[in-house]
């Protein structure tokens, strides 16, 4: 079966490359690392509260460091990038594994959203969505590396 949608086996190490040093870096800040003060600019904001009380202006330029954003694309790129480029044989039970996968990672992350939903609340639940950004990714990863591991193993 040929698979169109996949990106090439030589990008996956592209992908990897990006997605290890954007978790780190998210990690660091995350636990107690500063932000890097050559990150804050100017940036369009399309609602500030203040600006929007003041002025009853909608869009704005304000100042922000952009360290989260950018290590938030870092993570989304380089796990999609990872996650869709093809093995080195890319077969029907290649892909078998690739939907059963993806399948159990919507069934956790979603389960892990309405355990959430339920058991969460205030600003706690928006640094657990902040996060649930990524864990499809990072779940359907370490299943398919465990899938593909046990079938070659086998």
């Amino acid at each position: 079966m040929k698979s169109q949608m996949l990106f090439p086996y030589s990008w996956k190490k592209i992908g990897l490359g990006i997605l290890i040093p954007s978790i780190l870096l998210g990690l660091f800040f995350q636990f107690g690392g500063n932000e890097p003060e050559f990150l804050t600019i100017q940036v369009p904001s399309l609602y500030s509260e203040e600006l929007f009380a003041a002025k009853g202006v909608w869009f704005s330029w304000v100042e922000d460091n952009i360290a989260w954003e950018l290590i938030m694309v870092g993570i989304i790129v380089g796990g999609m990038i990872y996650v869709f480029s093809k093995e080195k044989v890319e077969d029907e039970f290649i892909a078998k594994i690739r939907l059963d996968s993806l399948l159990f990672a919507t069934y956790v992350n979603y389960g892990l959203i309405l355990f959430a939903i339920l058991a969460i609340y205030g600003m706690p639940f928006l640094t657990v969505m902040a996060y649930n950004l990524f864990s499809l990714l990072i779940i359907f990863i370490i299943r398919f590396r465990v899938a593909l591991f046990q079938y070659q193993s086998a």
